[in-house]
């Protein structure tokens, strides 16, 4: 006999990931839903997790479009392809931010490979070549 579950708890927590980490928990959610689930249920739970997944990616390239529309307004281009911020330069280069920080701090990134973008709330950007 199957036993009923509720996966409300676990769609509730799919609906509501803005962060990353409330995407953790819903993930964790999700997983041990599935595991417990119907093929009904589990139908739904990654149906929803599809669907959100692409909203929040949709919103990521609709802010990105934004920004880089605001830069050009300014008259300020940057190569999207020379330069990431900490966080996409810490994960290429599989390097915490921290490290990343600790080396603009010091001077092994040198100032002319950083830039400060005051339009974007201060977001700071790294030229993409490897320092150590």
């Amino acid at each position: 006999m199957e036993t009923k579950m509720s996966i409300i708890p676990v769609l509730q927590a799919i609906a509501a990931m803005t962060s990353n980490t409330e995407i953790d928990k819903a993930a964790l959610l999700r997983d041990e839903a599935l595991a417990g689930a119907n093929d009904i249920q589990k139908d739904q739970i990654l149906r929803a997790w599809r669907q959100r997944n692409e909203e929040l990616l949709n919103e990521f390239r609709r802010q990105g479009d934004e920004s880089l529309t605001l830069l050009t307004q300014n008259g300020f281009v940057v190569d999207t392809a020379q330069w990431l911020t900490i966080k996409r330069y810490a994960e290429k280069y599989n390097v915490s931010t921290q490290v990343v920080t600790n080396w603009i701090s010091r001077g092994t990134i040198p100032t002319d490979s950083t830039m400060i973008l005051a339009e974007l709330n201060n977001i700071r950007l790294v030229k993409d070549q490897p320092y150590r």
